[in-house]
């Protein structure tokens, strides 16, 4: 998991650091894992696609643990793509991987140590503004690992680049075998930088030009040992590659425009773009087409501009057609700072991209434009409306007339509505406006309003003194709007019943009455099948939130009917009672009982809710001494007699496995009493419920009498001749496929 996780750190960091914040809590929850077991590694350490896993050995406070290299690096990089939304699991992370005054956890991989702040790690923590983050990438540089770090990626801040490339070439004066050991990167990423205006760019980039002038080739030498040269025979040339054609150019661009992944290009394409004209036009023509994608990508932009470079020196063509690209890009407003160095350079004298002037509007004018959702030129959402709630203290204008509130009223909950206003009113709005809008909320159902933004409204804003003042009338027309958010989009369900538990807190459970019949009568209507079945989805919800709740089958009434009881309220009377019938010291087991028996003919939903709790209890009395085993007989009676009258009710495939631990107990139980008095009775009763669980769940039903067949044979041979159970269940146990070997 940790290996699978790694991968989405990378999808979810480059998309956005909110979606990738969630997986700072996995991370924790893995190295919490780790540090439990710190021994723990599978004996299979290969990957299911093949690819082995490398095993890091790391050294936390003392005590060495086991930890995929994978999951060490997906920390240390989804700390970075994080590192401005810092909460608790950032910081317990960010204490131990990236301290500030103390060294990196101490990593060893086959005994070797393993240093974590490698180039490429420290050039992609360059690529954030964190002043943390910053730092420690820049610790301990020399100007070796300086300029090395600087070639490694483009997309790092010019400020950054610009210091570690002063941190190389300052220090000492640059010589050739500095940057002889640079890889073939290293050009692309200074000609970037230098684009970026960062001074020392040109500085290497001349020496590069130098050697490459000269002829001079990079060797690797040992001082430890004498080289022996090798024969010219066994020089093996590789085959020059095949230069691609402007089809293959195109094929080759699409393939490496992936959204969300690194924009990668052959070295080949260098040199390819060079040699044709037509095949550097294809990629002018990709980024053209695909401009969406590059200017969503600063590193793929970098790249792809700096392979035309070379190309517009060499081909007149593409720099005049890179320069009315240029030009169109530029013209707009949404011309990012980062992309303008390349794009200048091509059109130097082009003008700064003219911001409009912004209209300045009303009050009315700026509602009417979050509404419509036509927001006028040089503004945004966002900015609309800060700029309304800075005009307009409170949400609702004071002391309007009757048309204009009602305009108001359209405006915040007509249509999609402007849900973050309503958001706003408990800060922006008195109690007797907010009184106001509920009640001429309620005083209709109004089939403009939006079902959702009217019940977010109830939902932040509802309070006691409200609303128990509200009638029958108003409850119902609530509950129009709530069956109505619901059947136009079900995924509110959760929502309404929530918001329904709310009220009820606020009031009594009397007010569920009005609600549900409204709820009942649109679910028995003629309107289409879809809405219908979301409407009674709701109505089974809230009955299960509330057993006291009885629904007429025939008529469209609704009642309150026993107990003022709630979800929460039977569950835990349910398990209280449970708690006494078992309880060898409890005087008043048999009342304990006696109430339960009660519940299952009252509220067979609640005892089915709570079916598991009954049944666990009969392992526990199995194991219990005769003496006690004989005091509990009253209560695995009652479980038995519950199991039979609640299972037509649980024909559900989700029941068959704790019925079938059910069953499997009570075969268990009955063979610790087998001898006794009490055997023959239970044994009968037992047989009857296998039969009725048999036909509800028979494949389940199958394996527990496979497991239990020894039993079941002596249940059988202790029942009296003529028992039809008994003869179907002889039959049963005779059929191939339950024969046992």
């Amino acid at each position: 998991m940790s290996i699978l996780l790694a991968v989405l750190v990378e999808n979810f960091g480059k998309a956005s650091p909110a979606k990738a914040q969630p997986l700072l809590d996995v991370f924790l929850r893995y190295v919490e894992l780790c540090a439990g077991a710190p021994e723990m590694w599978p004996a299979d350490s290969a990957f299911p696609s093949g690819r082995k896993v490398v095993k890091y050995v790391v050294e936390l406070a003392g005590q060495n643990m086991f930890m995929t290299a994978d999951a060490v690096e997906a920390i240390l990089r989804l700390l970075c793509y994080t590192s401005g939304l810092q909460g608790t699991a950032y910081r317990k992370l960010a204490e131990v991987w990236l301290p500030e005054n103390s060294p990196m956890p101490k990593v060893t991989c086959d005994g070797k140590p393993v240093d974590l702040l490698t180039s490429k790690l420290r050039a992609f923590m360059l690529q954030f503004d964190h002043e943390k983050i910053v730092k420690i990438a820049m610790q301990d540089l020399d100007p070796t690992l300086a300029l090395k770090v600087a070639c490694e990626m483009s997309a790092m801040r010019p400020t950054h680049a610009s210091h570690l490339l002063k941190i190389a070439c300052e220090s000492r004066p640059l010589t050739k075998s500095d940057v002889m050991s640079l890889d073939k990167t290293a050009r692309v990423m200074l000609n970037i930088h230098s684009i970026n205006g960062i001074q020392y760019a040109q500085q290497v980039l001349a020496l590069l030009d130098e050697i490459q002038k000269s002829g001079e080739e990079k060797m690797e030498v040992n001082p430890f040992h004498n080289i022996t040269p090798r024969k010219a025979t066994e020089i093996i040339e590789p085959p020059p590659a095949k230069p691609m054609t402007r089809v293959e150019m195109v094929q080759h661009l699409k393939a490496a425009t992936i959204p969300n992944a690194p924009f990668v290009l052959s070295w080949n394409i260098w040199r390819d773009t060079q040699r044709a004209e037509d095949v550097a036009m294809a990629v002018v023509e990709h980024l053209e087409g695909n401009l969406k994608f590059f200017l969503g990508d600063r590193e793929a932009f970098n790249l792809i501009f700096a392979v035309l470079g070379p190309c517009a020196k060499k081909f007149p063509s593409v720099k005049r057609r890179l320069s009315t690209f240029s030009a169109k890009v530029l013209k707009s407003a949404a011309t990012s700072p980062a992309i303008e160095g390349h794009l200048r350079q091509y059109v130097p004298n082009a003008p700064a991209p003219t911001s409009q002037k912004k209209k300045e509007l009303t009050d009315e004018e700026m509602l009417e434009a979050l509404h419509t959702k036509v927001i006028p030129a040089g503004y945004s959402r966002a900015l609309l409306l800060n700029k309304f709630l800075q005009h307009r203290v409170e949400i609702f204008k004071r002391n309007a007339d009757p048309v204009e509130f009602d305009a108001q009223m359209m405006a915040i909950f007509g249509d999609s509505g402007i849900e973050e206003l309503v958001a706003q009113m408990p800060l922006r709005s008195p109690l007797k406006t907010i009184e106001t809008v509920f009640l001429r909320l309620l005083s209709t159902f109004n089939t403009k309003y939006n079902p959702k933004i009217v019940c977010s409204f109830f939902m932040i804003n509802a309070i006691r003194e409200f609303c128990r003042e509200w009638t029958a009338q108003q409850w119902a027309c609530l509950a129009q709007y709530v069956v109505e958010m619901v059947m136009g989009d079900p995924q509110q369900m959760k929502a309404a019943v929530n918001l329904i538990d709310r009220l009820v807190d606020l009031t009594n459970v009397e007010v569920v009455v009005p609600i549900a019949e409204v709820i009942v009568t649109l679910a028995r209507s003629d309107l289409p099948i879809e809405k219908r079945k979301h409407a009674q989805a709701l109505l089974d919800d809230i009955q299960l939130k509330y057993p006291c709740l009885f629904v007429d089958p025939l008529a469209n009434q609704a009642s309150i009917q026993g107990f003022r009881w709630r979800q929460r309220d039977t569950d835990g009377l349910v398990t209280t009672l449970v708690a006494q019938a078992v309880d060898p010291n409890q005087s008043d087991s048999l009342g304990a009982v006696r109430t339960l028996t009660q519940l299952v003919e009252t509220y067979p939903k609640v005892m089915i809710r709570n079916f598991g709790t009954m049944a666990q209890q009969i392992p526990l009395l199995t194991r219990m001494p005769s003496a006690l085993r004989k005091e509990m007989m009253p209560f695995v009676a009652f479980v038995l007699d519950a199991t039979q009258r609640l299972l037509p009710s649980m024909r559900e495939a989700s029941y068959r496995y704790v019925l079938g631990d059910a069953v499997h107990a009570f075969l268990s139980f009955y063979e610790t009493i087998s001898n006794s008095e009490a055997a023959a009775y239970f044994g009968e009763k037992l047989l009857s419920c296998c039969m009725r669980f048999f036909s509800s769940h028979t494949e389940t039903a199958k394996e527990v009498f496979n497991d239990r067949s020894d039993v079941i044979t002596l249940l059988l041979q202790k029942l009296p001749p003529g028992n039809l159970n008994a003869q179907m269940m002889q039959e049963l146990l005779h059929e191939p496929d339950m024969e046992t070997t």
